[in-house]
């Protein structure tokens, strides 16, 4: 079953929500969950560079379990509002993004980036 843009049903009634039409219908709305949601990968990026370069021989005098303590848990705040702030942006125009090669491309780098997250967290969780 596909709307007429030939989407999946899901995604033309995830449109056609009333969160969606709240997220459409709004001036500050869209540009406040649009503004969260960089900063939230921001939050992300940041703890994860920050973690990275201590990994890499930076900041020698920072015990790395003392940085994880701060950063890891900034990286996984900016994860979520990223993540909770995206399904939002989402819904907007779900049929549109699903026919998008750079959207499906990011989810798929993200996927990826989650796998190297647990990765990392079940070959080195005794090590930090």
């Amino acid at each position: 079953m596909h709307d007429y843009r030939g989407g999946p049903e899901w995604a033309a009634w995830l449109e056609h929500s009333a969160l969606a039409q709240a997220m459409r219908g709004g001036v500050s709305l869209y540009p406040a969950v649009e503004t969260l949601h960089i900063l939230g990968f921001a939050c992300l990026i940041g703890g994860i560079f920050v973690f990275d370069l201590r990994l890499m021989g930076l900041g020698r005098g920072i015990a790395p379990a003392a940085l994880a303590a701060i950063a890891l848990p900034v990286a996984g705040g900016g994860l979520a509002i990223a993540a909770a702030t995206g399904s939002l942006l989402f819904v907007t125009e779900a049929v549109a993004y699903l026919h998008n090669p750079l959207f499906l491309a990011k989810q798929g780098l993200i996927l990826l980036g989650l796998a190297n997250l647990a990765l990392f967290h079940w070959r080195f969780r005794d090590g930090l």
